[in-house]
């Protein structure tokens, strides 16, 4: 309960409770949460892609996400790193 700073917020967030709503309803901590939990699963990909293109700081996210898990070396690093 003491902030760590004034400039910086950290959020607990279950991702196995959350059920996202329509994603035109969505507020913008839904929208990272949805990605953040769906970005892998290809039953939402429709509804993920159009999170991306909504908002510019998800889409660098996931630009990132791509570039990360293209490389078979820095996979395996995370991979290691998670066991």
């Amino acid at each position: 309960y003491f902030p760590l700073t004034t400039d910086l917020d950290i959020h607990f967030v279950q991702l196995g409770d959350f059920e996202e709503p329509d994603v035109r309803n969505m507020n913008i901590e839904e929208k990272w949460v949805t990605f953040l939990k769906d970005s892998d699963n290809k039953d939402k990909e429709e509804i993920v892609n159009k999170i991306i293109q909504e908002n510019e700081a998800i889409r660098m996210a996931a630009d990132l996400l791509k570039e990360v898990t293209s490389d078979e070396e820095m996979r395996e690093k995370i991979w290691a790193r998670d066991m």
